[in-house]
């Protein structure tokens, strides 16, 4: 499987994004400071992207970053969990381990949109041991697709923010409180 990569930036209202993908799904979407010679796309402008000009897959993460950062919207139609739990979410390139793409899918599937859990909560639903809150760290710390995959929700047991990707970081207090003020629509 040959992977044509497509990397597009994305400004939002809390950072410029990277998002790369192909065909086959998402390869990342991570946060850049800023853009060399490449166009920068605004929110507004995901609703006139040409189809036939980009992967489905980048046209799915165009839209729900738009429903995402609409402050009317609330959680996004594009069912996350599904498409991750039958491959079609990241590119089948990017090797997951099982543990890692169980803890994904678990913090998918259980920890909704304006939620947080602790990584102790986490490590319970994925091995049935609360025991393993640095490994789920680890493993939100090296999450390919940051927000989409909303390790932002993912906080100490204390109650204390902590980190997100690795970094002290008021990004991910921003994520919480954004998710927590949004209007919540049901999903279509």
């Amino acid at each position: 499987m040959d992977c044509k990569m497509i990397r597009i930036n994305l400004s939002t209202p809390i950072c410029l994004l990277e998002i790369t993908s192909c065909t086959n799904g998402l390869h990342t979407i991570k946060r850049i400071e800023q853009s060399f010679n490449q166009k920068i796309y605004h929110l507004n402008d995901t609703e006139n992207i040409d189809n036939k000009s980009y992967p489905k897959s980048l046209i799915q993460a165009f839209n729900w970053f738009r429903q995402y950062f609409d402050n009317n919207y609330g959680q996004p139609d594009l069912d996350l969990y599904d498409l991750m739990k039958n491959n079609k979410l990241l590119c089948r390139k990017i090797q997951l381990t099982n543990f890692k793409r169980k803890t994904y899918l678990e913090l998918l599937k259980n920890i909704q949109y304006g939620q947080c859990s602790s990584y102790s909560e986490l490590s319970k639903m994925v091995i049935n041991n609360n025991h393993s809150a640095r490994a789920i760290g680890t493993v939100m710390k090296n999450n390919p697709l940051i927000i989409m995959i909303p390790c932002h929700r993912i906080i100490k047991k204390s109650g204390i923010i902590g980190k997100y990707a690795g970094e002290e970081d008021p990004m991910k207090r921003w994520l919480i409180e954004h998710e927590k003020t949004t209007t919540i629509k049901p999903r279509k």
